[in-house]
């Protein structure tokens, strides 16, 4: 007895793809459409190739990875992630298979057919990389292969930092680190360092990739590999309720250099200094400033006219006026010396009761009398709280005048 012939299932699916194709070419869709479809619907079929030859589905992976992902990082996703230029995406399988403006970028095991090559040999009027940058021809035999093998992608790629990936020399990480201390390190340090640092507002410190990565009362504030779903990314685009930096915008091309940082696994050298030492830093210049000198005791001067100096400041005073060739002004009668001294204190003249009293006193102490006087008045107070004011340029209004830096609401907070 005869058993019936048993139809491989690999085979039945593949004929029936090639029907697919037939009827799709005899449709008015364009050719890359169709094939494009006609892939995808192939690769739908989670049925594990079993024939001769066929590589390996983790060999696929690990091409994509050390091959594929590290040029479409360096040369694509500046202008093909959050960016979309074109419409186009190429972060994801889905992205590419969908396609932009132009249409599907690949039609998977056929990369002559395939846009992404064809902008990537620059042989028609669609050039990728733009502005007159090639890539290598290694680079270009890469993606042709990836394409031809079914153009598998990694399904954890976006949770794995790309950077290290970049060069050959893979172990140095220099592109990253590269990236990292130009572009990425200066915003951190001088746009969120005030109040992510020296504090954690919001419960966020900003001191390194893991401090990131577990965010604060928000929760965490970077996806790597995905800065659609970036807390930081969406802050400082400021599109939504949460805006930073705080009172203040990143430029365009600090919110760009930001997003190509997640875009590339947010990578973040591991053996380095502090992204900037927490506290206050005191340079050498600034302690040499005078208030900050330790106390000493000088020589005091011994002028010639020794008359004149009734104190060891008068001394110095004098000392210095001998050294310039000057001489001290003649003494002030007691009505203008009172007078002096009353504007000079309160910014207001003295009272005839208060010049009578003092020209009667004849004590060795009356002047210093008048200025203790002058000193424990509330008009005191008010002459050189409204001095200090003006100098902060306080005004109830509006406290934004009292920030140098014109950050808005609340500056000091």
């Amino acid at each position: 007895m005869k058993h019936p012939r048993i139809i491989p299932m690999h085979w039945l699916l593949g004929n029936c793809a090639l029907l697919t194709l037939g009827v799709m070419a005899a449709s008015g869709l364009p050719a890359h459409a169709q094939a494009a479809k006609a892939a995808a619907s192939d690769n739908m079929a989670k049925v594990p190739a079993k024939a001769a030859g066929a590589v390996p589905v983790s060999e696929d992976v690990q091409f994509f990875n050390e091959k594929v992902r590290p040029v479409l990082a360096q040369s694509c996703y500046k202008c093909h992630t959050s960016e979309q230029s074109g419409g186009l995406r190429l972060d994801s399988r889905a992205a590419i298979l969908e396609g932009g403006d132009s249409g599907p970028a690949i039609v998977p095991k056929d990369p002559e057919h395939s846009l992404l090559i064809e902008a990537v040999r620059q042989t028609d009027d669609l050039k990728m990389p733009p502005k007159g940058v090639k890539l290598p021809d290694d680079q270009i035999a890469d993606l042709v292969e990836w394409i031809r093998r079914g153009a598998i992608w990694d399904s954890a790629e976006a949770s794995k930092p790309v950077v290290p990936l970049l060069t050959a020399a893979q172990a140095k990480g220099t592109p990253g680190e590269e990236f990292f201390e130009n572009k990425i390190r200066p915003i951190l340090a001088n746009e969120c360092g005030s109040c992510h640092q020296d504090r954690t507002a919001g419960g966020l410190s900003l001191l390194s990739r893991e401090s990131l990565l577990k965010g604060g009362d928000d929760g965490p504030v970077i996806v790597p590999g995905d800065p659609g779903k970036s807390l930081l990314i969406t802050a400082v685009h400021q599109t939504g309720v949460l805006k930073m930096p705080k009172g203040g915008k990143l430029t365009p091309d600090q919110v760009e250099a930001l997003t190509q940082w997640v875009t590339m696994g947010a990578p973040w050298p591991k053996s380095t200094a502090p992204l900037r030492a927490q506290g206050k830093q005191i340079t050498p210049d600034m302690r040499k400033f005078w208030s900050f000198q330790p106390l000493v005791e000088p020589a005091i001067p011994q002028p010639k006219n020794t008359g004149w100096a009734k104190t060891n400041i008068d001394r110095f005073v004098l000392a210095e006026l001998g050294e310039k060739g000057l001489k001290p002004a003649p003494r002030a009668d007691k009505r203008t010396l009172i007078r002096r001294a009353t504007l000079d204190l309160t910014g207001l003249p003295p009272t005839p009761e208060e010049i009578a009293a003092f020209e009667k006193d004849t004590s060795p102490d009356a002047f210093a009398k008048v200025v203790d006087r002058l000193l424990a008045s509330p008009r005191y107070g008010e002459r050189w709280g409204r001095h200090w004011l003006d100098v902060a340029r306080y005004g109830d209004d509006d406290i934004r005048g009292l920030d140098p830096r014109g950050r808005g609401y609340m500056p000091l907070d």
